[in-house]
């Protein structure tokens, strides 16, 4: 007897077979469910997701998970990328999208960073990139730090829409 998938739906679901056969199609849809998972997490949910899912732990969770219902896994993967993001940066407000423009400007014309602007700067790394940065600190930060975070506060600032 050929054992297609009417040969395996015709046995006891009770069956070890039946539950071998149910396995292995969930080990298939996961590999399928990875490749279309996007390269790049968001954050922390989205890499558990990709972990459980090669790994299989997915699909055995779906296994034993009743018919209809649900174990919450895009609710806790939603969770977790809110809670730990992946240097997403937040959009700028008006504030500071304003002083940021002058602070450029400033930094431009006079070719240094002032103190004020560094505050700027930490407070910034701070809001806009969700970063745990001291002023303190940051006061004996080497030229190529500033640059670097400048950087990212222009990629930010060039995406502001008003």
């Amino acid at each position: 007897m050929k054992k297609d998938k009417q040969y395996y739906e015709s046995l006891d679901k009770r069956s070890k077979q039946y539950k071998t056969y149910k396995a292995s199609l969930k080990v298939e849809q996961s590999k399928e469910e990875m490749k279309e998972v996007s390269l790049k997490s968001e954050g922390l949910g989205d890499t558990i997701e990709k972990i459980t899912t090669a790994t299989g732990i997915k699909a055995l969770v779906e296994m034993f998970t009743p018919e209809g219902g649900d174990c919450n896994c895009g609710k806790r993967k939603e969770t977790l990328n809110k809670m730990f993001p992946y240097n997403k940066p937040n959009c700028m407000n008006e504030e500071q999208y304003e002083a940021w423009g002058e602070a450029k400007e400033d930094m431009d014309r006079t070719g240094e960073i002032s103190i004020n602007n560094q505050d700027l700067i930490v407070v910034l790394i701070r809001e806009v990139h969700n970063m745990a940065i001291s002023a303190k600190g940051c006061r004996t930060c080497s030229a190529s730090i500033w640059k670097k975070y400048i950087d990212m506060i222009n990629k930010v600032y060039e995406t502001y829409e008003k």
